[in-house]
């Protein structure tokens, strides 16, 4: 068996894959069709105010090339209702069907000297931005030999007698192109900067990821080299108390602390161990927000001081989460402001919606934590608390499930009023939306 990669992973990276090209084509086809039909009335604008203008056109011909590229864009609306492999196909049919009523237009229109002719850059940008690159210089090459074609017919206008119209032209298919461009350039750069926001956040996911599977590793081999000789210690110092009997009060003070430290030690060990590998590897499950918060505050039913609040979260919220690790990481988050609270202040669990995400808030009434302390939470090791009481890693085990589940957690604090913990969690279908969406 030895060299052979199990092929799941790959065919669901594969298929992972190709949903989101597919998404990818999509989108992009979407885009084509708002764009179209802004072209579409740019022309109809366009030959009516030439007509309109005194400049002989044939305008119902000209009119009719523009109702095709509304018929098409129909066609094009139809199949993004429907599930498709065909995308992006269809999207390189359509710029190939505007150049070639772009050519014809043109043709009726004066030709080579219609100064409308820098129009034919439109579709080769388009085709750069959302088509393969096979396509895209199939796009300009087509686009190239239409323009050039036009030059094999008559000129219909003399250049010279009609110059300032020329110009005109020219100025108004520069207010045109010039927009368009922008615009694509400007969506451009800004997708590419949500891509590269994407893939750093990707990037140190997986990094906090890792480091908590290796902390997991580590704890666990911690636990198992140490049990056995702090078990024969422990085993020892029990002996030597009992050997000592009242004969000797130092050693029996000493056994006695001996067993004392080797206890504080198993429970270190044992606390590393479940701050790290608690939940590894659970399954993300469809819960309540409602169940997972009533969850979190039972651990906690002994102190008074926690107060629940979920008088502006609707009746049914759900989201999809590994529900024991969330858990775990919501209890980490409010077991740090209970003790970071006076003994008389409450700790409140806020819980609400804004717009598609579920905010969890914790808000505590301690002394506050300082911008230089606030900005390492999160770090493992790093704690305030004393020694003993804390590893210092509740927080970066909370961040790390919270944005394993498409959550963001922040941590504000104001020195002498307190720290609020915000949890954001994207929301999820519930169980009757779903059915619906099926019916």
């Amino acid at each position: 068996m030895t060299g052979h990669r199990n092929p799941q992973p790959i065919a669901a990276d594969y298929e992972a894959a190709e949903r989101e090209r597919q998404s990818r084509a999509r989108l992009n086809l979407e885009w084509l069709v708002r764009l179209r039909w802004l072209a579409a009335g740019a022309l109809f604008g366009l030959v009516i105010t030439a007509n309109l203008g005194g400049v002989d056109l044939p305008v119902v011909v000209m009119l009719a090339l523009v109702g095709v590229t509304a018929l098409s864009n129909i066609g094009l609306q139809y199949l993004l209702t429907r599930p498709s492999q065909g995308y992006r196909v269809a999207g390189g049919v359509a710029i190939l069907l505007d150049s070639t009523l772009l050519t014809v237009l043109l043709a009726l229109s004066g030709g080579a000297v219609n100064p409308f002719s820098s129009l034919y850059l439109l579709h080769v940008v388009l085709a750069a931005l959302i088509l393969p690159p096979l396509w895209t210089w199939f796009t300009l090459a087509f686009s190239a030999l239409a323009y050039g074609s036009l030059y094999l017919l008559p000129s219909q206008a003399d250049h010279g007698q009609h110059m300032g119209s020329h110009l005109f032209g020219m100025w108004i298919a520069f207010l045109i192109t010039g927009p368009f461009i922008v615009y694509t350039v400007t969506r451009l750069r800004r997708e590419l900067a949500d891509f590269e926001a994407r893939a750093r956040h990707t990037r140190e996911l997986r990094s906090r990821n890792e480091r908590l599977a290796s902390l997991a590793t580590l704890a666990a081999g911690a636990a198992h080299e140490l049990a056995t000789p702090l078990g024969t210690i422990a085993i020892a110092a029990g002996e030597l108390a009992r050997n000592a009997g009242d004969q000797d009060g130092r050693l029996a003070r000493d056994a006695s602390l001996i067993s004392a430290e080797i206890d504080r030690c198993m429970e270190v060990v044992h606390r590393l161990a479940a701050d790290t590998a608690s939940g590894m590897g659970e399954a993300v499950d469809l819960v309540s927000i409602q169940e997972l918060l009533q969850s979190t505050v039972t651990r906690f039913a002994d102190d008074e001081r926690l107060v629940l609040d979920l008088a502006k979260l609707p009746a049914a919220v759900w989201v999809l989460v590994p529900p024991g690790q969330l858990t775990r990481a919501l209890g980490g988050l409010v077991k740090n402001a209970l003790e970071a609270s006076p003994a008389d202040a409450s700790v409140k669990l806020v819980c609400s919606v804004r717009e598609q995400f579920i905010c969890i808030e914790i808000q505590d009434r301690g002394s506050g934590v300082p911008e230089s302390i606030l900005k390492r939470l999160g770090e493992p090791f790093f704690t305030t608390k004393e020694a003993g009481m804390g590893m210092g890693l509740g927080v970066f085990f909370a961040r790390s499930v919270i944005e394993s589940a498409g959550g963001r957690l922040t941590i504000e604090s104001t020195l002498g009023e307190g720290t609020t913990s915000s949890v954001q969690l994207p929301r999820a279908k519930g169980p009757a939306e779903s059915q619906q969406e099926r019916v």
